[in-house]
């Protein structure tokens, strides 16, 4: 049925105004359906219920299905993206006028695509659930590929919804196991960050493209705690620390940068404390230029009230991860430790109680 939809919503240009906005309609109403059985217990229960009545064939049948409407929603989204994004450069194009029992509706095309692409997004949120660790990571690496930003981000969110319920929901050792499974998945988000980080210092101010940054630390922070004994792993963070690390070469003091770029370095420099604690003495080629970069934020906000959450986040992050640093490789530490202790000592908490607490505890 999703094929079907896909194709008129993909021709509808050819289609008179009132047949394309029907159909069109039709599908998000369709849509909507899809969404809510999924996210329906008595259809999670039915599920249990086949797998546990079913043998290993037929439990591969499951999957193959869900891989098969998985594969419909992509090609979906891809015409939902590409519909928005013909009605922004075409204006003329881009409104259908729908009779319904003899009553007009104006609806524009941009609406009912940025419609469908949403709810397609969240079919792909609650589907997601529902498929193996393979064929989750193979619709994974098309979506984080894909051209529009929207989806980019929406698949990194699903990725990070994901790989949270995995640390809760099962046992270290099978957490590791599912995630090594995603490893592929780590060049893709380290492509993400490399190619994203740079232009915000040359004064990218997008909103959609430092949330998909910081959501790609996310889940490389998450994947790197729980990949730290698997040896290809450990080859694969390695370099992915040594790009983090290299993104982290900006100009100007932190203090001028906006909140949410405050936070974007926060989330860096906790995802390289945690390949840090993963690597060990494999992160020691990174130390220099990292410790650097931490005196460098700390030295910035010396003597400068802080009265602000996001920069206090920003010193806290910076801190913490510096105590990460130096329990993994305390023996090559000692030659900063007198920058941080003077940087840690001239920072501006002692005008601000409710920072202070918080602050000292990092310090010490």
């Amino acid at each position: 049925q999703i094929i079907e939809y896909a194709n008129s919503f993909e021709t509808s240009g050819n289609m008179t105004n009132n047949a394309a906005g029907v159909c069109v309609s039709l599908l998000s109403l369709f849509l909507s359906f899809v969404h809510e059985t999924l996210e329906s217990r008595v259809f999670h229960r039915q599920i249990v219920h086949f797998i546990e009545a079913t043998n290993d064939d037929e439990q591969s049948t499951a999957q193959a299905l869900f891989l098969e409407l998985s594969e419909q929603l992509l090609r979906l989204l891809a015409a939902a993206a590409a519909a928005t994004h013909q009605a922004e450069e075409a204006p003329g194009f881009s409104v259908y006028e729908i009779v319904v029992c003899g009553q007009t509706f104006t609806l524009t095309r941009k609406m009912l695509a940025d419609r469908i692409l949403s709810l397609g997004l969240n079919i792909l949120d609650s589907l997601q659930r529902l498929l193996d660790a393979p064929t989750f990571v193979t619709i994974l690496q098309e979506l984080i590929g894909h051209n529009d930003i929207i989806i980019r981000q929406k698949s990194l969110e699903i990725l990070a919804h994901r790989l949270q319920s995995l640390n809760l929901s099962k046992s270290r050792n099978q957490a590791s196991i599912e995630a090594s499974l995603h490893l592929d998945l780590v060049g893709n988000l380290r492509d993400t960050v490399v190619s994203t980080m740079p232009k915000i210092w040359k004064g990218l101010r997008d909103s959609s493209a430092i949330g998909l940054a910081q959501t790609a630390l996310l889940c490389i922070d998450i994947l790197a705690a729980n990949l730290g004994k698997d040896r290809q792993g450990r080859e694969m963070l390695g370099s992915t620390l040594a790009d983090i690390v290299g993104c982290l070469n900006f100009e100007g003091n932190a203090l001028c940068f906006s909140d949410e770029i405050l936070n974007l370095l926060g989330s860096s420099f906790l995802c390289c404390g945690t390949i840090c604690s993963s690597l060990s003495s494999g992160a020691l080629a990174q130390l220099a230029p990292l410790m650097k970069t931490f005196v460098r934020i700390l030295a910035g906000f010396s003597d400068n009230f802080v009265d602000d959450q996001c920069k206090v986040l920003l010193i806290r992050s910076t801190l913490s991860t510096i105590a990460v640093v130096v329990s993994e490789l305390p023996s090559f530490s000692h030659p900063y430790f007198e920058s941080i202790v003077i940087s840690s000592l001239k920072l501006p908490i002692w005008d601000n109680i409710d920072s202070f607490g918080i602050l000292e505890r990092d310090i010490t």
